[in-house]
């Protein structure tokens, strides 16, 4: 019982000892363009100590970095794919209006209808997935210019078109509650 105590004492007593700790505000400007792994340093922040902040990308859950480039994905019908379409984008930055791509007919190839599925091959599956450049949309640069947006257009049924737009819609009320 006695050791305990004293134990107790010795522990209180380096606590009371122990220097008190100064919250400091350390006021960083994240520049535009800045990509994950940057480092940050901010030097003699207390005599003798230095802190490093690390950036870190998080995941986008519609937009890819590749570079510079901005790249997103988009769904849309033979139809659509075949008279022309505009593509309303969802900007990276929430505040700012959807961006408008105009597809044209003609714009996007369109391999002919198989009646057998197991007669499509993979190749040609990939031939359904294009992309579509759009200069100066995608990632900021230091330089103050941007890189590119490149949107995967995959070309499906008009069948199927409409239900991934009714997952889409689904997920965008199901984000807002």
């Amino acid at each position: 019982r006695h050791v305990w105590l004293s134990g107790a004492f010795s522990a209180l007593f380096l606590y009371v000892n122990l220097p008190k700790v100064q919250m400091r505000e350390i006021v960083a400007d994240i520049q535009r363009g800045w990509k994950g792994g940057t480092k940050l340093k901010f030097n003699r922040v207390e005599p003798g100590i230095s802190i490093v902040i690390l950036l870190e990308e998080q995941r986008h859950d519609r937009y890819t970095r590749v570079g510079d480039d901005l790249q997103t994905d988009a769904v849309i019908g033979r139809t659509k794919a075949k008279n022309g379409c505009t593509l309303l984008i969802d900007h990276l930055v929430e505040e700012e209006l959807p961006i408008e791509v105009k597809v044209k007919p003609g714009d996007l190839k369109i391999s002919k209808r198989r009646r057998r599925k197991s007669t499509i091959s993979t190749k040609q599956k990939e031939e359904e997935v294009q992309v579509i450049r759009v200069n100066g949309r995608g990632w900021p640069k230091k330089s103050g210019e941007r890189g590119d947006l490149l949107i995967r257009v995959r070309i499906v049924s008009d069948k199927q078109a409409l239900k991934h737009q009714e997952r889409i819609r689904k997920r965008k009320i199901h984000k807002s509650l």
